[in-house]
């Protein structure tokens, strides 16, 4: 929580906001800012999505189905590809077009697993620019 020193009104609800009496979206970030009532329905969002996450992981599903976005750096797709698909927690690798080069689909046990493969074992690789993990909660469709 970070309060603004300058006067603007609400993103929200457009409520005039006073001197050091705002915040900072928590998304948007310092293009919006929001009063305190705001905040604190933010705030009250962000934990019923968190709770909402951490009882998918809980179900006796054994964990989630996660996706990993991976920007590369030019000509290093086919060599990345291929240390990718050496890792076990992977479960499907495919190429894309547009904005992000690959994406990996994973099975986690919880968000523990989830940072540390991430973090350790694909980000380490050379020749990746950038991640975004989307994580699931669950599958729609059938087991």
């Amino acid at each position: 929580m970070v309060r603004i020193w300058f006067r603007a009104n609400c993103s929200n609800c457009d409520k005039k906001l006073g001197f050091f009496e705002g915040y900072i979206h928590p998304v948007e970030g310092e293009k919006k800012c929001v009063c305190e009532k705001c905040w604190a329905e933010l705030e009250k969002s962000q934990r019923k999505y968190s709770k909402f996450i951490s009882n998918a992981f809980n179900r006796k599903s054994s964990g989630a189905i996660c996706f990993i976005l991976i920007k590369t750096v030019p000509t290093y797709e086919q060599e990345i590809h291929n240390k990718l698909s050496k890792l076990s927690q992977i479960i499907e690798l495919n190429r894309l077009l547009g904005k992000y080069d690959l994406i990996a689909k994973i099975k986690v046990e919880d968000f523990e697993k989830l940072g540390k493969i991430v973090l350790k074992e694909i980000r380490t690789i050379e020749g990746i620019k950038s991640t975004k993990t989307l994580t699931g909660a669950f599958s729609l469709i059938g087991s």
